[in-house]
């Protein structure tokens, strides 16, 4: 599986889960840490912040249905996540 966020200006992030596209996210004009890398993205898409019991691919689907990025999962066996 394979997970990548899409955003407006068309930059993309690639990685092999969505936690591996959030760290490859860190630094830069982000924040450092994956907590704060959370936050930001939350606050930005006015979505309340990650839940304990969410898995960071599905805090990636709420930020994607706040339309603040796109994600796209390819995979040949969909039905695995």
């Amino acid at each position: 599986m394979k997970v990548c966020v899409l955003f407006p200006d068309g930059e993309q992030v690639v990685g092999i889960d969505a936690t591996d596209v959030l760290s490859r996210m860190l630094g830069g004009w982000n924040p450092d840490t994956m907590s704060e890398l959370r936050d930001v993205l939350a606050k930005r898409a006015c979505i309340p912040p990650k839940r304990d019991d969410e898995s960071d691919l599905e805090f990636l689907y709420r930020l994607d249905a706040a339309t603040l990025l796109c994600v796209q999962i390819t995979n040949e066996d969909r039905a695995s996540i």
